[in-house]
């Protein structure tokens, strides 16, 4: 495995944002490794656990939206555009 150099300050700085995120300095910055490196950061690397959480969260979320799809009539569509959200609030 490569190492990288930076400045002590530099450092001091990624831990302490890693700590506050309860994650390491490595998986911190792999992700933006990654981006500068032109790939894809493969899902679950490069995560902080708290993003993992609300991933999880919302895929739990997500398949109680699933289950629940067959109340509603074939071909459903919500109006959830901006002009029924918005509708008589005085523009």
């Amino acid at each position: 495995m490569a190492t990288v150099r930076v400045k002590d300050e530099i450092y001091r700085r990624l831990a302490a944002r890693a700590a506050n995120q309860h994650t390491t300095v490595e998986n911190l910055v792999e992700a933006v490794l990654e981006n500068l490196a032109g790939a894809e950061p493969q899902a679950g690397q490069g995560s902080s656990p708290a993003i993992q959480d609300r991933l999880r969260a919302l895929e739990e979320w997500m398949e109680i939206v699933r289950e629940r799809a067959s109340r509603y009539p074939q071909d459903f569509v919500v109006d959830d555009s901006r002009e029924s959200i918005y509708a008589g609030r005085g523009e």
